[in-house]
């Protein structure tokens, strides 16, 4: 394997003149790219000790330091104590290696953009990058070590270690390998490749963190990358999708979790909760409902896997930003194309990694529970506190940091990149310690040739936080001892003993040892201890039902949760287990009742579903009670429905009733079928919408497959008893229903068809009388519209009445709509073309028809859109796509776009109207963009325009894919039904992918139904947008979103206001203002009054982060009220909306309240007040 080596170069001598690169290899002369003088340089061990600040009563040392290590990126302690330590070596030399090859110009390349290494370079660098991992020995026992010992080399790029079997499991780039030294000469001659088959495309964001759980299996962060795994000890390949995910030390199992980590880092609780992270989001944790529950009814959608806690990101480094940070803010044109956010150091999280949740004892009580974080860039650890929310958790700061960090340096090369318990209870911090930590294409060019992309590839730190007054205690050496000794260490207050014991009693197969750990599940001290006792007992095959028992008993809630899901499987044959277990929906604790409800699901028999009916009447509001119901009722959701509606007292929740009848239209068992529509029936008309929201659940359930016959006589009866009955929106879900029965072309619905049709076209009755026969026809056979589509699609008819009739062809299955749809397309207007063209990618089975109406020039291709024609040319139908190729590349469509480009730019420097750009805005923007309260929030957040120059907001809507960001790449998802849907993931979950689109439409899609799911690569903005939108009107866009976001207004001090909260809210002080600031909150209704005193205020407004809907009233002390509602829910950045009065509130004391409308958490870092800016003179 090829390597880079900075030693040599250093040795060389030439360290200093070109950044790193050995000047033999470039041929650079020393004058031609200087180093930048003011780089930071790296500081020995003992002085890079002095620069750091700590949480007050600890003390930090060193363990170890380079030459020993380099880039470590994991440590973990074997049961005979030894520290081992795994490396990364090869971190942004992808970069490096391009900027090498433009140092040979000799030139500073300062052309504003961002670039990435060549595909060639890439390559290179893979060749290139690689994983080590060392064995640390600290010989004379002062706790640093002083030898290193290369054990296993020539590695994938290694993202962290567990130990197992006696040797090491290593978590590299593209396998997962076990490591072992069966000689015993310090080097591992054993090396097995247990799986196989994961990607890597960003070297930061591979599988990494691996961690032992309690249940025996080893939890992995996925981060988000997807992968199809293979390994000996497997039968076939396993899909895990984009999760994380757990397996076997002894490669027998891999198999998805709930939730996926984005980034680096991993740590589970006391109790098994997995928390998660994103660099911008630290405090992150996978839904408590996993995921071989959530797996078990494909029929229904479940809700997003991870959950925030809710802290709050700002930071307080005591470290000055980077000199390229600082270089790249001063220069104006860099600030206008990332935008000043971007562009210079914002005070809040940008690189958080590397978590852990404390458990053990030695730091003291405080913080035994804590959530640490890393954040590499801004050279600390962040600290949080934990506690229980109901079924999940709520993050805070420590009163003692509330502006501060539990570790903070002025070291700028201090990378922390993870933090572990060692044996002996003290916090380990691993130190990546390197010049820069960032992703080399942020830095623009010039700055990369300046300073040292790898500088430091060559260092890396272990650092050990315990308490001031404790002495160093060397790990304990538990391989030693025996059986019983092991059954004692696992109620040992700190974790890695008692993992230790309990991964050593299972490998040694100790089933001797029974009796004592039946004694320690029922008499250990710490809940901990009765776990591992019980996880034990399960690992050795020796798990009694008695066991069981008394475990679903134990007094600890974590210890009655996890026998539950160890007691489920046994349900079918033990009476007794499925008696306690039916006893435990009034369980005080409510994640044992939310694991009451998964678990029943493993029995369909009577007491089970009772207790399901009873958890449904009594705790469905409980959070996530719902989708564990729903995972527990595959097989008995008809009959469950059933029941609830037929309880004299209380009826089911509409919401619940319509997943059950959803999962039941699924399943289409005829005599589940029957009783749910004789129960639909019995309905009175007071339970209207209840009935309603039943057939919309039966309707989507019964699309999840052909239409069949219905032919249970007594159902059918049921069914056009309904009918007959019912009017408006129930009629039409019933006629739905019945379409998708094979009901659609029988007798019993022949003549409402026709009379339905007769209505559409009759012209006397109101556009409305005839818009909702229209709708009923979407739901009959296609004869019957087809016969009359040349009369409801002609010029002569109202647009609702076309708009209305090509709705309905568009919800035929039958392949004759599309060429049926196509027929008068030159007679439409251009918003009936767009909808047609809509409706046609909406089905693969009329793209052929399209494609034949562009060779015939019928259709013109550039009425398509890119992301259309995209869709085109990838079609896995390949007569199709060679056919759409040759079409679309007659049409050179890309010629012109410069003279576009520079007639538009040209049009930025007259004069624009605000109101005007309001107006373009509504007709052609709102649809996937939202502004003070209008709007669909779709696409990224347009109050980050303020930040940026109009010129760089015109290229991302003349060239909308040129740069996509985060989170809104546009998904192609065809069904195996052929449905087709494109727009952004909103969601995903083990059984379900939601997808959003213009004008707020949503699709949910089961993962059963799921035939190919694709990134497009492509934005879902139009690329065409310059032939709706003039360059003028798009000049008076950017005008108006200045007047709304940014550039006529200022903030003014509030010295005199007060807050008061109503509700679950939390207050802290913020220094940046005098007043406080409301926190978050979690509850519907909860509210927030802002007072102030001013005059001349024209807007208001508020800093918010993790979305939610609010609505906010500005009272002026008059009876006239001025309100606006805001969607905040954008992916991954800071939302700032305000709100610009009708008028300006007079002089006085005015009232701000904030109510929120969804239950979602949301943070409201201040409240800003403004009055306009005043005009310079001379200036218009």
């Amino acid at each position: 394997m090829t390597r880079f080596n900075l030693v040599s170069i250093a040795t060389a001598g030439f360290l200093g003149l070109v950044i790193g690169s050995s000047l033999s290899t470039t041929g650079i002369r020393a004058e031609e790219i200087r180093p930048a003088a003011d780089a930071p340089r790296p500081l020995p061990p003992q002085e890079s000790l002095k620069k750091f600040k700590l949480a007050a009563g600890l003390k930090i040392e060193l363990v170890a330091s380079e030459p020993l290590i380099a880039d470590p990126t994991g440590i973990a302690w074997d049961e005979h104590g030894r520290l081992f330590v795994c490396e990364l070596h090869g971190y942004n030399l992808e970069g490096h290696l391009d900027i090498l090859e433009l140092n040979k110009t000799g030139k500073l390349d300062r052309k504003i953009r961002r670039v990435y290494a060549s595909p060639q370079t890439l390559a290179e660098a893979r060749k290139q990058t690689y994983g080590r991992v060392k064995l640390l020995q600290d010989t004379d026992g002062d706790g640093r070590m002083d030898r290193a010992d290369i054990w296993a080399d020539d590695l994938p790029a290694c993202f962290g270690i567990v130990p197992a079997r006696g040797g090491i499991i290593a978590v590299t780039a593209f396998k997962i390998i076990y490591l072992n030294d069966s000689t015993g000469d310090g080097k591992a001659d054993i090396r097995e490749t247990i799986f196989d088959g994961f990607e890597m495309h960003i070297i930061e964001r591979a599988i990494n963190n691996p961690r032992w759980g309690q249940d025996n299996w080893i939890y992995v962060a996925g981060a988000n990358r997807g992968a199809s795994v293979a390994g000996p000890g497997l039968k076939g390949r396993v899909n895990l999708g984009r999760n994380d995910f757990r397996f076997k030390a002894d490669g027998s199992a891999i198999e998805p979790v709930t939730g996926t980590n984005h980034t680096f880092g991993l740590s589970l609780t006391d109790s098994g909760d997995r928390f998660l992270i994103s660099t911008g989001s630290h405090v992150l944790y996978a839904m408590p409902l996993p995921y071989r529950y959530l797996i078990r009814n494909p029929h229904v959608p479940t809700p997003g896997a991870v959950v925030n806690a809710g802290q709050d990101p700002k930071v307080y480094p005591i470290s000055k930003p980077h000199p390229w940070r600082v270089a790249r803010s001063k220069d104006p044109r860099w600030m206008k194309f990332y935008g000043r956010m971007e562009a210079t150091a914002n005070g809040y999280l940008t690189s958080a990694c590397g978590q852990l949740v404390y458990r053990a004892e030695l730091l003291g009580g405080k913080y035994r529970g804590s959530h640490f974080a890393c954040d590499p860039q801004q050279n600390m650890v962040r600290r949080s506190e934990l506690r229980r929310d109901g079924a999940g958790y709520r993050a805070s700061r420590p009163e003692d940091e509330r502006a501060s960090e539990f570790l903070a340096s002025t070291d700028q090369w201090f990378r922390p990149n993870g933090v572990r318990t060692g044996p002996d209870g003290a916090l380990y911090v691993v130190d990546f310690y390197r010049e820069i930590i960032e992703d080399y294409s942020a830095i623009p060019r010039y700055l990369q040739q300046q300073y040292g992309l790898v500088k430091g590839d060559d260092r890396g730190r272990i650092w050990r936080i315990s308490p001031a007054a404790a002495g160093y205690t060397p790990p304990p050496i538990l391989s030693g001892l025996k059986p019983d000794e092991l059954v004692d260490r696992l109620d040992h207050p700190t974790p890695w003993q008692r993992f230790t014991a309990q991964r050593l009693l299972i490998e040694k197969k100790a089933a001797g040892t029974a009796m004592a750990l039946q004694q320690s599940l029922r008499s250990a001290r710490h809940p901990q201890g009765r776990l591992q006792a019980l996880y034990t007992l399960d690992g050795l095959g020796a798990l009694s039902a008695d066991d069981l028992l008394n475990g679903l008993g134990d007094r600890n809630y974590s210890v009655r949760l996890h026998t539950l899901r160890l007691a489920d499987s046994r349900l079918a044959g033990n009476a007794r287990l499925l008696k306690k277990i039916t006893s435990m929906v009034a369980d005080p604790d409510p994640l044992v009742r939310l694991q009451v409800a998964m678990s029943l699901g493993e029995s369909s028999k009577p007491p089970a579903v009772a207790a399901l009916v009873q958890l449904t009447r009594e705790r469905l509001d409980e959070r996530w009670m719902k989708a564990a119901i729903l995972s527990s009722v595959k097989n008995i959701a008809g009959d469950l429905l059933g029941g609830l509606l037929s309880g004299e007292k209380t009826k089911p929740d509409p919401g619940l009733a319509e997943s059950l009848a959803m999962v039941a239209g699924s399943r289409r068992r005829q005599a589940e079928l029957t009783r749910l529509l004789e129960a639909l029936e019995r309905l009175d008309k007071s339970n209207g919408e209840l009935l309603a929201r039943c057939l919309r659940g039966l309707y989507r359930g019964l699309q999840h497959g052909a239409v069949s016959s219905f032919n249970d006589k007594r159902g059918r009866g049921a069914l056009i008893r309904l009918l007959k009955r019912t009017g408006g929106e129930t009629l039409s879900l019933c006629l739905q229903v019945a379409s998708r029965l094979g009901l659609s072309g029988s007798r019993d619905l022949e003549d409402l068809y026709d009379k339905i049709a007769g209505d559409a076209l009759d012209e006397k009755n109101s556009e409305g009388e005839r818009l909702k026969a229209l709708g009923f026809l979407a739901a009959g056979p296609f004869e019957t519209l087809e016969r009359i589509s040349d009369r409801v699609l002609a010029p002569t008819q109202p647009p609702g009445i076309q708009l209305a009739a090509v709705g309905a062809l568009s919800s035929m299955e039958d392949p004759r709509a599309g060429p049926l749809l196509l027929k008068s397309w030159k007679s439409y207007s251009p918003p009936i073309q767009e909808k047609v063209i809509e409706a046609i990618f909406s089905r693969e089975n009329r793209l052929g028809a399209l494609v034949s109406s562009l060779e015939k020039k019928i259709v013109p291709v550039q009425s398509l859109g890119a992301l259309r024609i995209d869709r085109l040319l990838k079609n896995p139908d390949s007569a199709l796509r060679e056919r759409a190729g040759k079409v679309i590349g007659a049409a050179k469509l890309n010629s012109g776009r410069e003279k576009v480009v520079e007639k538009y730019t040209a049009a930025l420097g007259g004069k624009a109207d605000p109101i005007r750009g309001k107006e373009v805005f509504l007709a052609q923007c709102a649809k996937c963009h939202q502004v003070a309260g209008e709007g669909h929030a779709i696409g990224p957040d347009l109050a980050q325009a303020k930040n940026r120059p109009d010129e760089s907001l015109l290229l991302d809507v003349l060239n909308p894919s040129g740069i996509i960001s985060a989170g809104f790449d546009t998904y192609t998802l065809v069904t195996k039904s052929g449905r087709t849907f494109s727009g952004v993931v909103d969601s995903e979950s083990p059984t379900s992918v939601k997808l959003r689109w213009a004008e707020g439409n949503t699709a949910t899609v089961l993962r059963k139904d799921i035939k190919l799911m694709q990134a497009a690569g492509k934005s879902l903005m139009p690329e065409n947008l310059d032939q709706a939108v003039s360059a003028a009107d798009l000049a008076a866009v950017f005008a108006w979103l200045r007047e709304t976001f940014g550039q006529p207004t200022r903030s003014q001090r509030v010295e005199h206001a007060g807050l008061e909260l109503k509700g679950s809210w939390e207050t802290e002080r913020n220094p940046a203002y005098s007043e406080k600031i409301a926190v978050l909150t979690t509850t519907h209704g909860d509210s927030a009054s802002f007072s102030f005193e001013g005059t001349g205020i024209s807007w208001v407004g508020a800093r918010t982060y993790n979305g939610g809907i609010f609505h906010w009233v500005i009272d002026e002390g008059s009876p006239q009220e001025l309100s606006g509602k805001v969607n905040t829910w954008i992916k991954g950045v800071e939302r700032y909306h305000v709100t610009p009065l009708a008028k300006a509130l007079a002089p006085g004391r005015h009232s701000f309240k904030c109510t929120m409308e969804s239950g979602t958490e949301i943070y409201i870092d201040a409240f800003d007040i403004r009055v306009p800016l005043k005009k310079r003179e001379g200036k218009k």
